[in-house]
């Protein structure tokens, strides 16, 4: 009887490769490795253990950039530092095992930028996905804040929409040198903000994203209301109301 491992599609096990004759792209899946690592770097993930992913990390590095694919028929492939905010978000990884993951997949020389055409960064995932602490530490190893997904927003719009106070108003490398940086600020009232502001002439940025509900440039939705534009330089602004579910 052949040998298959559990996984998806339960693929049956591929000859085994020298790690060192592995090369992986965004488009290389478990297909070009041994199937044994992908399903190790997918189970510690959901089930916390970073132990074991610095084990399979050790053993085969570039795992730490390969697509983990999931959800129905494996139709899901994502970067190892989005996949992390997904189990999160999802209640399969206990909360509170985020960081150490994403520390050991850091440290193994995971892409913090990481992004498909049209697709989040891991730092936009996190911050889409409510896991402002696997947000902060991308931030502080390095990634891009100024990235765009795939309907032109940044991580900051979604801290900002979500409530994640910490990292919509951490100060970014780049503020006023027109990269697009961004700036947070809570409000009392964000209509009254949005309406003074144009009155002074400021025009409003307007993004079509998922979920959300967008009314005289004021979008709504997760117990907030916000509204972003930009200053003279590029950098991208947002005012915030707090308001009660």
């Amino acid at each position: 009887m052949e040998e298959r491992w559990q996984g998806c599609g339960s693929q049956q096990r591929p000859r085994k490769k020298d790690p060192k004759q592995i090369a992986v792209t965004a488009e290389t899946m478990s297909t070009e490795v041994d199937e044994r690592h992908h399903f190790d770097v997918k189970t510690a993930i959901e089930t916390g253990d970073a132990a074991a992913l610095r084990r399979t990390l050790a053993e085969v590095p570039v795992r730490a950039n390969e697509l983990v694919r999931w959800g129905k028929d494996c139709r899901i492939a994502t970067h190892p530092l989005h996949y992390v905010s997904d189990m999160l978000f999802n209640g399969v990884l206990p909360k509170g095992k985020e960081l150490g993951l994403v520390e050991v997949l850091i440290q193994a020389g995971a892409d913090l930028n990481f992004q498909k055409a049209g697709k989040e960064t891991p730092l936009i995932g996190a911050a889409s996905l409510g896991a402002e602490e696997v947000g902060l530490r991308l931030l502080d190893a390095g990634a891009r804040p100024e990235l765009r997904g795939g309907f032109g927003e940044t991580a900051l719009h979604w801290a900002a929409l979500l409530g994640e106070d910490r990292l919509a108003g951490r100060p970014s490398a780049g503020v006023g040198t027109s990269k697009a940086s961004t700036a947070f600020r809570v409000v009392k009232d964000v209509a009254a903000e949005v309406a003074e502001l144009k009155a002074r002439g400021v025009v409003f940025e307007e993004y079509d994203m998922p979920g959300i509900k967008l009314e005289n440039s004021i979008a709504s939705a997760w117990g907030a209301k916000t509204a972003w534009f930009k200053d003279s330089e590029g950098n991208i602004l947002a005012v915030s109301q707090r308001v009660s579910s």
